[in-house]
């Protein structure tokens, strides 16, 4: 579809990521590229005005057609920078519609500037706009109003080589940005240490020291009644012979392990000295 300035043409559709014959050969898409045709014409040197008028005419097209407004789809429109120009650096952009239904349905096309027959004041106006760094420089030339004009026409134009090479630069800086901003955040941080401890490290020397061997020696806590002192060996105490209770001191008993085993202190002494 061509028009005064531009010609647009449908290069695929996807659904989910994936190609799809479907919506790329079977689907109209000429109400789609009229109406961009129509944005574009409208604004033919400001793209980013084109993507909000295209985004507001494809979704009123959208609540147009049999069931939209029950879908009530959201469109967003983008344009982006074709390294591969077809015509003159930045006279061509890749434009991405991407719908908001369940199938994620998205359209690309390219748009091409055509070229047009320019005056002399227009040509040197594109001249001067490429070499410019800032607008305000303009006011540092002394140029009639209607030059300052063209210069101001072209200075703003996105559809110059002086644009193209301003959003490669800005996208490739953010991607090289965005590789080392990664890189610091995967790789650990190795620490140093300072050159005073590696010298207090370096002074000091690692003596080897020989261990000893360990032997163990078998220790019985209770010793056999033989080794002991006699003194401190128990010996049993006869109590038959006994006339005298050795606990209460009561004398005169004809049987004291009777008297034993019927007096209860008696008894719990002589059971813990036993």
């Amino acid at each position: 579809m061509e028009s005064e300035e531009f010609r647009i043409k449908l290069i695929g559709a996807t659904q989910h990521g994936v190609q799809n014959y479907a919506m790329e050969f079977e689907t109209d898409w000429e109400e789609v590229m009229s109406s961009l045709i129509l944005c574009l014409e409208t604004f033919p040197t400001d793209v980013e005005r084109v993507e909000q008028m295209a985004q507001g005419e494809l979704e009123t097209w959208a609540r147009e057609q049999v069931g939209g407004e029950q879908l009530n789809l959201t469109i967003q429109v983008k344009f982006s920078e074709r390294l591969h120009s077809l015509s003159w650096v930045g006279g061509s952009k890749d434009v991405k519609v991407k719908f908001s239904d369940k199938s994620v349905t998205e359209a690309n096309f390219i748009v091409v500037k055509k070229r047009i027959l320019k005056s002399l004041q227009d040509l040197a106006a594109d001249k001067v706009g490429a070499i410019l760094k800032s607008y305000s420089a303009v006011s540092a030339l002394q140029l009639p109003i209607d030059l300052r004009m063209a210069v101001k026409k072209s200075y703003f134009d996105q559809w110059t080589q002086r644009y193209f090479n301003k959003k490669m630069y800005h996208y490739l800086k953010t991607r090289e940005v965005a590789k080392r901003v990664t890189a610091m955040i995967n790789e650990p941080k190795k620490v140093e240490p300072n050159a005073y401890e590696n010298k207090n490290v370096e002074k000091k020397k690692v003596v080897k020291v020989k261990r000893l061997e360990t032997k163990t020696f078998h220790v019985d806590k209770k010793p056999h009644p033989s080794k002991m002192k006699p003194s401190l060996v128990k010996k049993p105490v006869d109590l038959g012979r006994l006339k005298e209770c050795p606990v209460c001191e009561k004398t005169n008993l004809k049987n004291v392990k009777l008297h034993i085993a019927r007096n209860k202190t008696c008894r719990k002494i002589s059971q813990k000295y036993s």
